[in-house]
């Protein structure tokens, strides 16, 4: 770690980066240090939000967790709520700030 994913612009022509995320040994709000790994720096440039980038992202993190050997994959957001509860993800609690959602997944 750390492991990043880009995602290109989904118009097959051009190579332009639209957004971005990757797997981290640690992020804010982890409990210690064998809370690991964490997605973090997930994001989609404003144009792009709502056509599925952030879920293939998040999709393609927690296949790369799921192949290197981890269980469990957490996340710490305060926008990215809505598709982590489209995939499955669990909201586990709220970090010391009262505003970073605290999420986790079995793979």
């Amino acid at each position: 770690l750390p492991f990043g994913v880009v995602a290109l612009a989904p118009d097959g022509v051009t190579d332009v980066p639209v957004g971005a995320g990757a797997l981290d040994a640690s992020s804010y709000g982890a409990a210690d240090a064998t809370e690991t790994p964490w997605i973090v720096g997930l994001v989609v440039a404003p144009p792009w939000r709502g056509q599925g980038i952030a879920s293939g992202i998040v999709a393609a993190l927690e296949d790369a967790a799921r192949a290197k050997g981890w269980s469990r994959l957490h996340c710490a957001t305060i926008a990215g709520e809505g598709v982590l509860v489209r995939r499955g993800w669990v909201r586990r609690g709220t970090a010391d700030d009262g505003r970073h959602g605290l999420w986790t997944r079995t793979l």
